[in-house]
């Protein structure tokens, strides 16, 4: 006792006269309020509170004569020593009579004494009879130096200690503590208390007290400072409560006891289509905060499917909800579990939980595939309308019915690919269309399933069930070394067999079908697997062709850019053959054509014996009658860039008549009398044969020899102007010379004189210089010659 004592025993501080049996004053204490000290009112019946085992008092009673226990009128420390319950372990107080003087503060009464007394224990000794001891030397030492009242002094060490001396005090910090209780009522019933400290936390361990005159009722709280207890109370009471325990500051309070509190009932009622939960007060008071949790059986367990707030219930209030739509019963066979609960406690608990098991009409999805669009063949990446056939065989509408795509059965592991939900309601016997839009990743069977978190019961599952195979067709596909560059020269065409390009992971390659666009068609033609690409001539540069490959079900695509690349033309000549027409003796001039194509310069470069070609093809020259007849010459055009074409240049020279080609004759001179024979010298350029006629009197020429003879008479005596004409038919020429005529020598006889000189070398001698005009007559023109008898001799 003394082991258990030391760990918590509790000071209970009494001031207030003794010899009443009434309540004593608050006690002074402690300044700061916050130790282990009684801080309350104690009253007469608070002996009932302090029992061994838990609070283990002990008192300390400064006012005077209070442990006078031989006075009939004092009765207070007597109940609290000898109670039957343990009382007070220790007290510590006046067998005489101590003078009061509470309202002076220096004072040797009372007031000092407490005081003195709770400081000691508190702050220098545990232990009660060495703090009685240490409060006896303090107060000769301090308050009866010069102070003549030695009949204080005289009481004073009638204090006593009425207990072993070696017990010590607790003196940690005290919880304040507070109990949390419910509403109490009328009735037997299970009620749930909780001490708590000042930040709300539980206190295990605190001794709680209920009594008044007619009733008693200890316990002691558990973990988290919970106690249960079932009391049996009666209306109207009124119950005091003390918290008392090691750690705990006492404290104390009441709690009254009312009329009937309330009572909430719950029950089913089922019919074919709907399960309807009713939920009422029929106790006497408002059942305030009211829930209610649903539960269902699955598995052999109840699973919660949701908890209503109700709110308050007056009494006799119900309330009531069907459940089929709220809890989205499917139907079926069905067992629910309703459990109500209040803020407050009720008075019994055996109808606030019921339970019912009914079967429900139920829809019955029947589903079936009904079609693919555009096929069950589908391309790789692209996308199948598929639509199933959803039919409700059962009697209850089924509404908002969610479905799952599978690849693969979806009982064996299939992988869902897809999750929706119809939207709407399908009546009995009614028939709708789900329609799943999905890319197929591979081929497979693919399974639709409704239903399948299972809202509606179906009596042997399979028919929420259907698939259909989808076969995905993987495109052709164009080889990683298929170019995307082609190239070819300007006027060259280049052939591909596109079939090498191209593998089909499906098919074989035979079938494939190729087409191509372009902004460039009239460049490109395509038959069967053989692209040719011939661009026109002259034209250079760059494309783009898309090729398409198809399998007649998916198809790929290959761009592919075409280089034309540019080849320096030579220049084009205007003709590859010109032919010109000159005539003899008749310089001409004419130009030579060409062009190039790629707009380079160039030049011209030929020559002939009677011509010339200039760089710019301008040709120029003479023919002459040696030359009459076709030439023919090859003409070189290179343009800048060294591109070399020829060309051939043919001249046909025109003959032309040309007049006799005659040899001039020198001057002569002769004696009169004398003949002169010259031979004149002609010929024809054209080989015709001439004729000479003389054109001077006296002068005669022979026509085919040209011997021409002359013998002047004395008439003819100084000079002579010879002329005679040459004629190859057609054109004229003329031989003028002239003939000095000297006189002669005269002699007589035979009637005649002559007169004779004498030439000899240079004297007297005059050289008449010839002269030759050539006329002649060209062919088709006129008048540039006439015929000896026509013309006169002036004009020659």
């Amino acid at each position: 006792m003394l082991q258990q004592f030391n760990s918590g025993a509790t000071i209970v501080n009494f001031i207030g006269q003794a010899r009443y049996n009434g309540n004593a004053l608050n006690d002074y204490g402690d300044p700061t309020g916050l130790r282990f000290i009684w801080n309350e009112p104690f009253g007469y019946f608070d002996y009932n509170t302090l029992l061994n085992g838990d609070m283990l008092p002990l008192m300390y009673a400064s006012t005077c004569d209070s442990a006078k226990f031989w006075e009939t009128d004092d009765t207070n420390l007597e109940r609290l020593v000898t109670t039957s319950q343990g009382g007070l372990l220790a007290l510590i107080s006046s067998t005489g009579t101590s003078a009061r003087l509470e309202t002076q503060t220096d004072s040797f009464g009372n007031w000092w004494l407490d005081e003195q007394f709770m400081r000691i224990i508190l702050y220098e000794t545990p232990r009660p009879g060495e703090a009685l001891y240490t409060l006896k030397e303090r107060y000769v030492r301090e308050k009866m130096v010069g102070h003549p009242t030695q009949l204080i002094l005289v009481n004073l060490y009638g204090y006593v200690l009425l207990g072993d001396p070696e017990v010590e005090i607790w003196r940690d910090i005290p919880l304040f503590a507070s109990l949390r209780a419910p509403p109490l009522y009328a009735g037997e019933g299970l009620y749930s208390f909780r001490v708590t400290d000042a930040t709300g936390s539980g206190i295990e361990g605190v001794r709680v007290v209920l009594y008044n005159d007619e009733y008693y009722r200890v316990f002691t709280t558990g973990s988290g400072g919970y106690a249960n207890v079932t009391l049996n109370l009666t209306e109207g009471w009124v119950l005091n409560y003390t918290l008392c325990g090691g750690r705990v500051y006492p404290s104390n309070g009441t709690l009254p006891v009312g009329g009937k509190r309330a009572d909430v009932a719950v029950r089913f009622e089922a019919s074919r289509d709907d399960v309807t939960l009713r939920v009422s007060n029929i106790g006497g008071v408002k059942a305030e905060g009211v829930e209610v949790t649903l539960k269902r059986e699955v598995g052999g367990f109840f699973k919660a499917l949701m908890t209503v707030e109700l709110g308050d219930l007056d009494p006799g209030e119900v309330w009531e909800r069907p459940l089929r739509e709220n809890l989205s019963l499917e139907g079926g066979p069905v067992h629910l579990r309703a459990e109500a609960s209040m803020l407050g406690e009720e008075v019994t608990e055996s109808n606030n939980v019921a339970e019912i098991s009914c079967y429900l009409s139920h829809p019955v999805l029947v589903l079936s595939f009904y079609s693919a669009h555009p096929s069950t063949v589908v391309p790789q990446g692209a996308d199948v309308r598929l639509m199933w056939q959803l039919k409700n065989s059962g009697n209850y509408t089924a509404g908002d019915v969610s479905y799952i795509l599978y690849l693969g059965n979806p009982r064996q592991g299939g992988i869902a690919v897809l999750e929706g939900v119809f939207e709407g309601e399908i009546q009995p016997m009614q028939i709708e269309y789900i329609t799943t839009e999905f890319s197929p990743p591979q081929s497979g069977e693919y399974w639709l399933e409704v239903d399948p978190e299972r809202r509606y019961y179906q009596p042997s599952r399979g028919s929420e069930l259907a698939s259909v195979w989808l076969e995905v067709n993987h495109p052709p596909e164009f080889e990683a070394d298929a170019p995307g560059d082609l190239y070819l020269d300007e006027d060259t065409a280049l052939t591909v067999d596109l079939l090498e390009w191209v593998s089909d992971p499906d098919n074989s390659t035979v079938d494939l079908l190729f087409s191509f666009s372009t902004d460039r068609p009239e460049m490109v033609r395509l038959e069967g697997r053989e692209l040719e690409i011939a661009p026109p001539e002259n034209w250079w540069g760059e494309f783009s062709l898309l090729i398409n490959v198809t399998d007649g079900i998916s198809y790929a695509v290959k761009p592919v850019t075409v280089h034309v690349r540019e080849v320096n033309d030579p220049p084009t000549p205007q003709q590859s053959r010109v032919t010109v027409e000159v005539v003899e003796d008749e310089p001409f001039s004419f130009e030579l054509h060409a062009t190039d194509v790629d707009g380079d310069s160039f030049s011209f470069l030929g020559e002939g014996d009677f011509f010339e070609v200039h760089p710019n093809g301008t040709v120029e020259g003479v023919a002459r009658q040696k030359d009459v007849g076709i030439h023919s010459c090859t003409v070189t055009i290179t343009d800048a860039r060294g591109g070399v074409s020829e060309m051939e240049l043919v001249i046909e020279v025109r003959e032309v008549n040309d007049p006799p080609v005659v040899e001039p004759v020198g001057g002569r001179t002769v004696v009169v009398g004398q003949s002169i024979t010259v031979q004149l010298q002609a010929w024809d350029e054209e080989g015709a044969e001439l004729t000479f006629r003389s054109l001077t009197p006296g002068v005669k020429v022979d026509p085919k020899t040209g011997w021409l003879t002359f013998t002047p008479g004395p008439e003819d005596v100084g000079t002579v102007t010879i002329r005679v004409s040459v004629t190859d038919g057609e054109n004229y020429s003329y031989i003028i010379f002239n003939v000095t005529v000297l006189p002669g020598e005269t002699r007589k006889g035979g009637g005649e004189s002559r007169g004779l000189y004498i030439v000899g070398g240079a004297v007297g001698v005059v050289a008449a210089l010839s002269v030759l005009y050539v006329l002649r007559k060209r062919r088709g023109g006129g008048g540039a010659g006439l015929p000896p008898e026509e013309e006169s001799e002036e004009g020659l």
